[in-house]
């Protein structure tokens, strides 16, 4: 499907899971000849080579972790960005660049009531209610990325509120 007023092809969202990275594993230390630097060091006490060796064999990693050691990485807790669609954040940009030039200022929207934000999300959202590729005939820009505007808009005022209170 094309979205004419954007003249790019619309892909359907791939299912089901990503696909795993390969793994990357450096040789281990009895089928390695060794650098410069494996020469001085005591190799019983390493199961694999140096970060020499590793980027030499592999060509990837800057410093080796054993593939299923995670707890090197402390980021439980932290949100999870990569499962938001990068279509999300592009297109409520595109209606962000829109915007800043209609209004000359990135921080116009801070002034804005927020009942304001919540009738034109319904209002973009009538608009494309039977087409959801319908196009806003003001800004060129479809009506559902207007509504994810004025959606995050009021989004990040909610949680500029909770962290307040």
């Amino acid at each position: 499907m094309r979205n004419p007023a954007l003249d790019i092809k619309v892909e359907p969202l791939p299912t089901g899971k990503i696909p795993p990275m390969p793994e990357v594993k450096p040789p281990r230390r009895d089928e390695h000849d060794g650098c410069e630097r494996c020469r001085f060091m005591d190799l019983d006490e390493f199961d694999y080579p140096c970060v020499e060796c590793c980027q030499a064999h592999s060509g990837k990693p800057d410093r080796y972790e054993p593939a299923n050691d995670q707890s090197a990485k402390q980021d439980e807790g932290k949100p999870q960005l990569t499962l938001v669609p990068a279509g999300i954040i592009t297109a409520v940009e595109k209606v962000r660049a829109y915007g800043n030039a209609k209004y000359h200022s990135p921080d116009n929207w801070k002034q804005v009531e927020s009942q304001r934000f919540w009738d034109a999300t319904v209002r973009h959202i009538v608009a494309a209610w039977d087409d959801y590729t319908a196009i806003d005939p003001e800004s060129g820009l479809p009506h559902i990325y207007h509504a994810m505007c004025n959606l995050a808009f009021l989004a990040e005022r909610m949680e500029n509120e909770n962290e307040q209170s």
